[in-house]
């Protein structure tokens, strides 16, 4: 789940912390305070590079991260818009928060080729 992480890995990763180190205190609670950019935050590994959209979405959409209830649980099949779970993480994904995570340099997101790329410490 956690990209290359080991399972036995501790709970706060190196974006979380990055976040609590390198932000203003304003802007960690901005940023931390909604469970999907924690989850996010959480899930990117800085060693593992680049990560499609798609499969950030996939695993945050995966029943154990779904059982968190970090989006609104609905069932994976297609709701009444004919968008299925998945794709409605894609959707918030793509238009909140990595935008939200690139602009505080936690993520670089290139939002033509849908990928999202942790930003290391400096």
């Amino acid at each position: 789940m956690n990209g290359n992480r080991d399972e036995e890995a501790p709970p706060d990763s190196t974006l979380l912390l990055r976040a609590l180190e390198d932000l203003t205190r304003q802007q960690a609670v901005d940023v931390l305070e909604d469970p999907v950019r924690r989850q996010v935050l959480h899930d990117l590994d800085p060693e593992e590079g680049p990560v499609a959209l798609s499969e950030l979405a996939e695993r945050l959409a995966s029943p154990d991260v779904r059982s968190g209830a970090i989006i609104p649980t609905q069932p994976r099949d297609a709701g009444p818009t004919g968008i299925d779970y998945t794709e409605r993480v894609v959707i918030q994904l793509h238009h909140g928060h990595l935008p939200k995570l690139d602009d505080y340099g936690l993520v670089e997101y290139d939002h033509r080729e849908k990928t999202v790329r942790p930003i290391p410490s400096q």
